[in-house]
């Protein structure tokens, strides 16, 4: 065989193994992707400072909806709270308590 023909021939011989080794490679990485993370799985579960980081996180958005709710479920109390004094304030100024007291009554009871 002539040398240049020879020397291509290896070369295509050596691109024809290492084709091969990639194929056999392709074909178990599906199993050995399942394994690595079955075992970063098992880890982080076993991890104590990743459960305890995720429960800061959770804490955290927790207060976070839940003081939105309640600051601002207090917040339409208070203003509330502070409007009926306010009536009742203008109310007892211009009648006494007397005025006062039949207003709450007639809040408080029916008109049948």
């Amino acid at each position: 065989m002539h040398p240049d023909v020879e020397q291509l021939f290896r070369a295509v011989q050596s691109h024809d193994d290492r084709v091969t080794a990639l194929q056999s490679t392709i074909e178990g990485l599906p199993d050995q992707i399942g394994v690595s993370i079955e075992q970063a799985i098992k880890r982080a579960v076993a991890d104590r400072h990743t459960w305890q980081t995720a429960g800061e996180a959770l804490h955290e958005v927790a207060k976070e909806h839940a003081g939105g709710w309640l600051f601002g479920g207090l917040s339409v109390l208070f203003s509330r709270a502070m409007w009926l004094l306010l009536i009742g304030v203008g109310i007892y100024m211009l009648g006494g308590w007397t005025a006062l007291v039949g207003a709450i009554k007639s809040v408080f009871t029916s008109g049948g």
